[in-house]
């Protein structure tokens, strides 16, 4: 069976078709508002309710009456005829809302035209005054701009100028630097060259200083016994005739102002043509090659014959012995030909002998430096020594005289020559000195030794004059000797 909507008096509708009544007017207004339609559902979910219940009381039971089915169908036909009547009431109402409605629309759309319009104008001569007020910024800013890029184009141009003076000028103060460090580096390299070669040169000469200074410093200091040197019965056994034996200052009555007056030291004068002195002195364990010097300082009162100076080798027992059993070889240094005349008499002075060719000698202030050579009666045992020999070795004491730095020093001496005529030796012997690495040793010649033996000499003789004794019971010459109490009654 085919649904059927009814539209009140107007239209029917029956599936897909819809047929409006004769005379009728069908009007298809928009939508209803969301108030209507709530309204609108409302009812008819009402009469759907109704009729709903009807349905329900028709179908409850097989015993429905008449009664009941015509209040049914009385509903149905009030719900068809009320329905479609306030469905139309309420479409026209809502067509009437929405003709009220569009006026308003109609009046207040004019209005916002109007609105839009006086807007618009407003705007067109709002923008006409702004694209003025445009342009004519526009117009400013254009000319500003045209003056800031002549000003910065100026500034531009000024600044490339000062940009390349700067660069110029950098350029130079670099070139200028450049020279000027270049020149201090080299000055500096120079400056550190220099200094560096002044320190090698500082220490190197510091270092010499100090070996000078340690082999200039006495470090062993002997004083002289007279009865060491001059012990007679020895001297007589050697063969040593016509000895000059030291005279004590006291006795010698120098001048007071003289130097020879104010030199302690033994006093040596030949009185008697055909005499000297020699004296010995230790040389403990040294060897040749110690030696870089010796010295001797003595107050010459007379320069016409001065001492010399001796170093004697130990012997080896073969045919290189000078003297078998006693030395191997004599080395002998006397005064060269810077001696000092006689007008250098009553002076003091430092004989030296140079063995190893030192720069700087232990020599006094008050001394006058006397050098040496090597002598022609120098001996090794092997023939006449000449002069040419000494002057053309190459190492003289090697080449000539068979001594080598390893050979072992037997002892040192200090003499005269015996062939000088009378008072033409006299000296006042002070010191003796030897110069080694490690410092100088030195052999000290004091007048008390010398005043001493006389005394006692004088004493011993004056004993044996008044007791007539012999030397065995002289309390001077045999200190075990007692004294006898004297025996005064016999005067």
């Amino acid at each position: 069976m085919a649904s059927k909507l009814y539209l009140g008096n107007v239209a029917h509708v029956v599936s897909s078709t819809m047929t409006v009544l004769t005379g009728m007017k069908l009007e298809i207004i928009d939508a209803p508002t969301t108030s209507t339609s709530v309204a609108n559902k409302s009812y008819v979910d009402l009469k759907a309710q109704q009729v709903q219940d009807a349905l329900n009381l028709v179908t409850a039971g097989s015993e429905v009456n008449f009664d009941t089915l015509l209040e049914i169908k009385n509903l149905a036909d009030s719900i068809a005829s009320t329905g479609a009547s306030d469905l139309t009431a309420q479409i026209s109402a809502e067509a009437l809302t929405r003709q009220t409605a569009d006026t308003s629309l109609t009046t207040r759309v004019s209005s916002e035209e109007v609105r839009a319009s006086s807007a618009e104008s407003s705007l067109t001569t709002r923008v006409s005054s702004e694209e003025v007020r445009a342009s004519s910024a526009e117009t400013s800013l254009t000319s500003r701009v045209s003056s800031e890029e002549v000003r910065a184009s100026s500034a531009e141009t000024s600044l490339t100028t000062r940009v390349s003076s700067e660069e110029d000028r950098a350029s130079s103060a670099e070139t200028s630097l450049t020279s000027r460090v270049s020149s201090e580096e080299v000055r500096a390299s120079s400056a550190e060259t220099s200094l560096t070669t002044r320190l090698s040169s500082e220490e190197t000469a510091r270092i010499a200083k100090d070996d000078e200074l340690k082999m200039l410093s006495v470090n062993y200091s002997k004083k002289m016994l007279y009865y060491l040197v001059y012990n007679k019965p020895a001297m007589a056994a050697s063969g040593f005739n016509n000895p000059i034996y030291p005279t004590p200052l006291e006795l010698c009555n120098y001048n007071v102002l003289s130097n020879a007056a104010n030199f302690d030291g033994w006093r040596m004068k030949n009185s008697t043509a055909g005499t000297k002195f020699h004296m010995y002195l230790p040389a403990g364990t040294l060897k040749v090659g110690d030696i870089k010097a010796i010295y001797l300082e003595l107050c010459a009162f007379s320069t016409v014959s001065m001492p010399y100076l001796s170093i004697y080798t130990t012997p080896k027992g073969n045919a290189g012995d000078a003297f078998p059993g006693f030395y191997r070889s004599a080395l002998v240094y006397t005064q060269d030909g810077s001696a000092p005349s006689s007008s250098s008499a009553d002076k003091n002075y430092n004989m030296i002998v140079n063995l190893k060719n030192v720069t700087v000698f232990n020599n006094a202030k008050y001394f006058t430096q006397l050098n040496t050579a090597l002598s022609t009666n120098s001996s090794n045992g092997v023939g006449t020594i000449s002069k040419a020999n000494i002057g053309t070795a190459t190492n003289v004491l090697e080449q000539v005289f068979n001594v080598y730095d390893n050979d072992d020093v037997l002892a040192f001496a200090i003499g005269s020559d015996s062939g000088s005529s009378a008072n033409n030796v006299e000296c006042i012997i002070g010191k003796f000195k030897v110069q080694l690495e490690s410092g100088v040793c030195e052999f000290v010649f004091n007048n008390s030794e010398v005043f001493d033996n006389y005394m006692k000499e004088r004493n011993s003789q004056l004993w044996n004059r008044l007791y007539g004794t012999t030397s065995t019971d002289d309390p001077y010459m045999n200190s075990g000797y007692t004294i006898p109490v004297p025996d005064y009654s016999i005067r």
